[in-house]
């Protein structure tokens, strides 16, 4: 029954990987949001130092890119092949 279950999982996610982006969010695509997300990652990451971060569940990569983007080292996750092959492009 496990296995069903994380095979339904993953072919969600799989089916959701190519458009994944484009929904409002899980991407920049304007100068407002990348304000916002500027302002979103001020408030929670630490001012100095690198953290050391494991993105479990990173989709198509789009917090690990933007942590690595800071200095963080970054470890990045997903359940759905596809979703890595898209982090990866």
């Amino acid at each position: 029954m496990a296995d069903v279950v994380k095979q339904q999982v993953a072919a969600h996610w799989d089916r959701r990987a190519p458009n994944f982006d484009e929904d409002f969010g899980h991407s920049i695509r304007t100068p407002a949001e990348r304000a916002a997300w500027d302002r979103i990652l001020d408030l929670v990451l630490p001012a100095r130092g690198a953290l050391n971060a494991l993105d479990a569940g990173c989709g198509t990569g789009f917090l690990t890119f933007e942590l690595a983007a800071r200095g963080h080292h970054v470890i990045g996750v997903d359940f759905a092949p596809s979703m890595i092959a898209e982090a990866r492009r």
